[in-house]
Parts: structure tokens; C-alpha cells; sequence
């Protein structure tokens, strides 16, 4: 189980420095539009829906590091407060639900992957982007999400473990 646990971790490591990396992207090429249309009056005519789809894949790849790394909004106040058996229900319930929705969106966005890579959909852009590529990173994203979940309540329900979510159990 711990081995799991270190390969998701991992992967969210991953993802978080892919996200990075995508920023660094979103950072070079805004300085690009900016020196080529002040200097050059010109343009890579690209720019906003590139950095879109950078905005997107950066937000969602970053999503499992952020709750590995309680970066997350959460609601602490309220289950510190109740007993260690509530606390670890209450726990096991939010995350079950935050699966649930998170695992919904992921059902949706994969069939939105799906049929964009089957029917060939590019943007409307003049560099027709696959529609696809920007989407699977989403999904990735979301997948990654689900994993550490999984991964906090792994860590949850270890034997004598003590779960990131819940430092005083």
C-alpha cells in the first residue's frame, strides 16, 4: 500500500512540475507577443487561445500536489472539533463525495476527448490546435486528482498512520 501511495505521490509531483513548466510557457510567450507587436507590429496571432489552453492544462495538472500538499480550501475548523471516529468519517464521506464529482467531471471530459480525437476537431484558430490535446490534459489532471484522493485515504485508514488531512489522529 505504501508503494501506492509513493507512485501517486510521485505522479503528482510530476504533474505539478509539468504545470510549472506550462506557466514558464505561458510567461515566454506573452513576453514574445509583447516584444513582437511593440517592436515588430506584429503578432503570433495565437497567444490567447495558446495561453488558454496553457491556463487550463496548469490548473488541473497542479490539482493532486495541491491537495498532497494541503494547498486546497478545506473545511478543518469544523471536523477538528468533532470526535476521532467522526473526524475519520466525516473524512472518508467528503472524500468519497469529492471522488464522486471529481470522477463525474472526468466521465464527462473523457467523452469530450473521445469524440474530439475520433471526429478530428481543431480550434478555429489559424493554427488548428487539436481540440484533443488541451482536453487531455484536463483529464489527466482530473485522473491524477482522483489517484490522491484515493492516496489520502489510503493514508487515512493505514494502521497506526497519521493521514496529512488528519495530523492528530
Amino acid at each position: 500500500m505504501t508503494v501506492l501511495i509513493r507512485v501517486i505521490d510521485r505522479l503528482s509531483s510530476m504533474a505539478a512540475m509539468l504545470a510549472a513548466a506550462i506557466v514558464v510557457y505561458m510567461v515566454a510567450h506573452i513576453g514574445l507577443e509583447i516584444v513582437l507587436r511593440a517592436i515588430f507590429s506584429t503578432s503570433t496571432f495565437v497567444t490567447d487561445e495558446f495561453v488558454g489552453f496553457a491556463v487550463a492544462a496548469a490548473t488541473f495538472l497542479s490539482l493532486g500536489e495541491a491537495l498532497r500538499k494541503e494547498k486546497l480550501i478545506r473545511i478543518g475548523i469544523l471536523i477538528s472539533r468533532l470526535p476521532r471516529t467522526w473526524r475519520i468519517l466525516s473524512f472518508l464521506l467528503i472524500a468519497a463525495l469529492g471522488a464522486g464529482t471529481v470522477g463525474f467531471l472526468a466521465r464527462y471530459i473523457w467523452r469530450t476527448l473521445a469524440r474530439d480525437f475520433t471526429r478530428g476537431t481543431v480550434s478555429t484558430s489559424i493554427a488548428e490546435i487539436p481540440i484533443w490535446i488541451p482536453t487531455a490534459f484536463v483529464f489527466a489532471g482530473l485522473v491524477i486528482f482522483l489517484l490522491q484522493l484515493l492516496a489520502e485515504v489510503l493514508r487515512s485508514l493505514a494502521p497506526g498512520a497519521t493521514s496529512p488531512r488528519h495530523p492528530e489522529m
